[in-house]
């Protein structure tokens, strides 16, 4: 990260100076969005609320029963936008660059608030799985970009990663497919949310069979949804700018886990980066063709500042996955989002390095609590979760530097919870009567989970985790249980 800072300082100040303004007004819940022009929101924000309308939707209200295009000028895509929560990565970013805490400070407390506020299935902010699965990633970046910030608790991260199961779980039972089957942005969004849930968890019980679906489905819509020659079948640009950046996002993230993709995936993807770099104008600017309300995945540089029509940024990131230099030296001052891409889409084997970065580190322990390779500050590869056993070793251990690891440049984050997740032997499942032997344990359906070799025995009774006597998970919110440490509910 010394290195990009150095990166911003010396070549793009002026950059530099206008994200810290733009995190500078996130802090002060100052937001503009949809051309709402600048926002205050308050102390609290209300993340129901279209603010520009006034109108607020029931956050207990179940998803399938939220309303939208009923009343006249109420914009559901307010509240949606909002909690897709890209200004949370341009907190975690400036965090960084900066170095001052209070960033860090407000993105995880948005991040509390929207958890206490959207229980999983409820109110408008579930209503639209593309936008669960936008959020699911850029709560990820985020993650990843803080990883080393003593304020990100465990207590904290349990809490964060039980809604990011919750994510996952509602996605997989929600996808976006017409009747008629055809497939739109939609879907394709609701795989890479996927994709990145099952890369960045991997030891989530569901997260191989959603890395595998999204992998899957993943090739298949590059087919169907791209044209041989690299444009995206909407005939809109905006579209097209966004399904671009969802299939490079999607292939700098198996590239640094080694998930192959077939050739006739790279080489579509490869067109649609040509075909950007052809329809961008010598001011950097794209035309307007076609509908599209310029939603993005993820925005990486010039959040709050940059003319939402320079699409550069995927030149910048396309240089870095087909080694093209003329599309570095097209990419303008978006060069830092291919920087930062450059820094974690590692192939095994080798380094791919930026223009300006430095040489590379070498490895060695960096602490127990959180191990973070900084191939991820810009792109969150693994979140893995340590299970504790009393006595017993636990299930892995890494050794991890700022540049290189053992694990193969992924991201570690210890932690001592257990939701979901299991080793890697196969658990034997009893009908029992609840129990547990350690105060861990993923509580759900009043079973009884045990490891062969193992006396950690994990309880499972109505769909909350526990962690040290509380629930922590709000899958089955607004229903809230406590367990003691026998595992049996105290209310």
């Amino acid at each position: 990260m010394a290195a990009i800072r150095a990166l911003y300082e010396q070549q793009a100040p002026a950059e530099l100076e206008a994200t810290v303004e733009s995190a500078d007004r996130i802090c002060g819940h100052v937001f503009d969005l949809l051309g709402s022009g600048p926002v205050a929101l308050g102390t609290t924000i209300d993340w129901h609320r279209d603010f520009k309308s006034g109108y607020r939707w029931n956050p207990d209200q179940c998803f399938l029963d939220v309303a939208h295009g009923h009343e006249v000028g109420v914009d559901i895509k307010v509240p949606w936008e909002l909690s897709r929560g890209h200004h949370l990565v341009l907190l975690a970013q400036t965090a960084l660059l900066s170095g001052d805490e209070k960033y860090a400070r407000e993105c995880l407390a948005q991040m509390t608030s929207w958890i206490d506020a959207n229980p999983t299935a409820h109110g408008v902010n579930w209503a639209c799985p593309m936008d669960v699965a936008f959020r699911a990633v850029n709560w990820l970046w985020s993650l990843g970009l803080l990883a080393e910030s003593p304020l990100m608790t465990e207590a904290w991260l349990t809490e964060v990663l039980a809604s990011l199961v919750a994510h996952g779980r509602f996605l997989m039972s929600n996808l976006e497919v017409r009747d008629d089957g055809v497939t739109t942005n939609h879907y394709l969004a609701d795989l890479v949310g996927l994709l990145y849930l099952g890369l960045c968890l991997k030891e989530v019980h569901d997260a191989e069979g959603w890395k595998a679906f999204a992998v899957r489905e993943l090739v298949r819509e590059m087919d169907r949804q791209v044209l041989a020659d690299g444009a995206h079948y909407e005939s809109s640009l905006s579209y097209h700018r966004l399904v671009t950046e969802m299939f490079l996002s999607s292939a700098m993230l198996c590239r640094r886990h080694g998930v192959e993709l077939p050739p006739s995936f790279y080489d579509r993807l490869r067109k649609m980066c040509e075909f950007v770099q052809g329809y961008t104008k010598p001011n950097g600017l794209a035309p307007q063709i076609g509908d599209g309300d310029n939603g993005r995945l993820h925005i990486l540089t010039g959040y709050g500042h940059a003319d939402v029509r320079d699409h550069r940024h995927l030149l910048a990131v396309g240089a870095v996955l087909f080694d093209r230099p003329d599309w570095w030296a097209a990419a303008g001052l978006t060069w830092v989002e291919g920087c930062g891409s450059a820094v974690s889409a590692v192939p095994r084997g080798g380094r791919r390095r930026a223009p300006g970065l430095g040489a590379e580190r070498e490895p060695g322990l960096s602490g127990g609590r959180a191990l973070y390779c900084v191939g991820g500050p810009i792109m969150p590869c693994s979140i893995a979760i340590r299970l504790d056993r009393g006595e017993s070793e636990p299930t892995s251990t890494m050794t991890c530097s700022r540049w290189r690891c053992t694990s193969g440049g992924k991201i570690f984050l210890w932690i001592r919870v257990v939701f979901s997740i299991l080793p890697t032997r196969n658990p034997i499942i009893d009908f029992a009567a609840p129990s547990t032997t350690q105060p861990l344990g993923w509580i759900r359906r009043s079973r009884t989970v045990s490891f062969p070799g193992s006396s950690f025995v994990c309880t499972r009774i109505a769909g909350c985790i526990v962690s040290n006597g509380k629930s922590v998970d709000r899958w089955n919110r607004p229903r809230r249980t406590t367990m003691d440490m026998n595992g049996s509910p105290t209310r």
